[in-house]
């Protein structure tokens, strides 16, 4: 499901591995061939910094709702939203993993009754044993917020089943009642995604986004993840990137295409060597990258010919294609 999804708020999965073994552990197992991440999943974060600004809340919970808008119009549901299953990458970006897909955790409920989801953040239809659909994901999203707010669930239990009754029947306190510096309006906005009935709760993901965008221009917060500097700098070594890439590659099809027209054409004299090499263009870079591109040339006393890649310790040799007694030449570089 997850490789049909192509957004920068979702990662990137590229292929999956089947029929993988793992000792100990019998049955048929698979593994995604994801996009890598450099940071740390949500849940992580969390237990690190205990609880989060208001600012970097809004920050986290605007991406995650652009990323599920875009699979809710894609006809696909998560239903499994929680702060596991969001990577904060180093770059501040938030990325959602495990589409269509229940983890295998302690704290899953995947073989209780048949329920999909997990206890601290699964919805009320979804306890209830139902499939679940959109609004599922923005109740769960009201749970993370609720979390980052405050540092700990809406509802907490001994025992798995306690967290899901408590999703059907408690009612949440307010963050107001747990925090003294939570703004109303963001308040109103968590416990509007934490209504029971799935009809009270915001139409869509994408209404979350703009609400969430209208409370940050109330509160004077920018949601970019990171400063213009950054991004200037961020786009600058991108495109070096690039450009060092793109010359490497250059060099080595350069390298790649005359070691190909030696093999097929088989020159025996310098001359021969000469009016081919004046027909591949050196790529341009920095002289240290073109130098590794640099080729000697020398015919050898037998009449083979040997072609010299710099860095290279092996000497490639060719027939001759002449069967005359060459006469004697000094090696040529």
């Amino acid at each position: 499901i997850q490789r049909r999804l192509d957004h920068p708020g979702i990662v990137r999965v590229s292929g999956v591995v089947q029929n993988i073994v793992i000792p100990n552990n019998p049955g048929s197992h698979y593994a995604l061939v994801m996009e890598y991440v450099v940071g740390q999943d949500l849940g992580a974060y969390l237990q690190r910094k205990q609880r989060l600004s208001v600012a970097e809340t809004l920050r986290i919970s605007v991406q995650i709702c652009r990323a599920l808008d875009y699979a809710h119009s894609r006809k696909t549901i998560h239903r499994d939203i929680k702060p596991q299953n969001i990577l904060i990458g180093a770059d501040g970006i938030a990325k959602i993993i495990d589409f269509g897909f229940a983890s295998v955790m302690s704290d899953s409920i995947n073989s209780i009754s048949g329920l999909v989801g997990t206890p601290f953040y699964i919805s009320p239809e979804q306890a209830a044993g139902e499939k679940g659909d959109q609004k599922s994901d923005i109740y769960s999203v009201g749970v993370m917020m609720y979390e980052m707010l405050c540092g700990t669930v809406p509802f907490q239990g001994g025992h798995p089943s306690v967290v899901i009754d408590l999703h059907s029947t408690g009612v949440p306190k307010r963050l107001s009642e747990r925090v003294s510096n939570i703004p109303p309006q963001l308040d109103d906005f968590v416990h509007k995604a934490l209504e029971k009935k799935p009809n009270d709760r915001f139409h869509s993901a994408g209404e979350m986004v703009s609400v969430l965008e209208r409370i940050a221009r109330e509160l004077g917060i920018k949601l970019d993840t990171s400063s213009w500097k950054e991004r200037a700098s961020n786009f600058w070594y991108k495109t070096i990137d690039i450009i060092v890439s793109n010359t490497i590659w250059w060099v080595f099809s350069v390298a790649t295409a005359f070691m190909f027209a030696v093999m097929v054409y088989k020159p025996a004299t310098l001359r021969d060597f000469s009016q081919l090499l004046s027909l591949i263009v050196a790529p341009p870079g920095p002289p240290e990258i073109a130098a590794q591109a640099t080729l000697a040339i020398s015919p050898l006393p037998t009449h083979t010919t040997s072609v010299f890649i710099a860095g290279s310790t092996e000497t490639p040799t060719f027939l001759p294609t002449s069967t005359r007694k060459p006469k004697p030449t000094a090696t040529q570089t």
